[in-house]
């Protein structure tokens, strides 16, 4: 059976997309998006919970964005999971999991933010599905 990973999220950037650069020059954004989560408990009380959900983008929708995007911003985002594990100096393993997105949706803005003609614009640049992102071919849009 063939393998399937993909995730579709809706939630709010936490801070704006930090965008670098890989030494061979590939744009790469990094932000994370909290999701709200409600929902009642076995005794009918409303429980209300935030996941945070750290975010990878790509080429050049990084770039888009980097440019475009704002904290505290709406974003429906389809993508992938991706699990690293490493070990730090002193040997102590760490892990992480991140979504590596492949099409966002820009939605509301934050509350005071300046609100463009068409909120909800849709962005959509496939992700390469190499293991190592260092070298991804250059993004060319469809």
């Amino acid at each position: 059976m063939p393998t399937f990973n993909q995730v579709f999220i809706k939630g709010n950037l936490t801070k704006k997309p930090e965008l670098s650069y890989t030494p061979q020059g590939t744009p790469v954004a990094k932000s994370s998006i909290a999701v709200n989560e409600k929902f009642k408990n076995a005794k009918k009380e409303t429980i209300e919970r935030v996941g945070f959900f750290d975010i990878v983008i790509w080429n050049k929708l990084a770039e888009t964005c980097a440019e475009n995007l704002d904290k505290g911003q709406e974003v429906i985002i389809i993508g992938r999971l991706r699990y690293e594990r490493w070990e730090d100096k002193e040997k102590a393993p760490h892990h992480r999991i991140s979504i590596i997105v492949s099409q966002i949706y820009f939605g509301r803005k934050a509350k005071g933010e300046i609100q463009d003609e068409h909120p909800e614009d849709a962005v959509d640049h496939p992700t390469p599905q190499t293991e190592d992102q260092d070298e991804l071919p250059e993004f060319t849009p469809l």
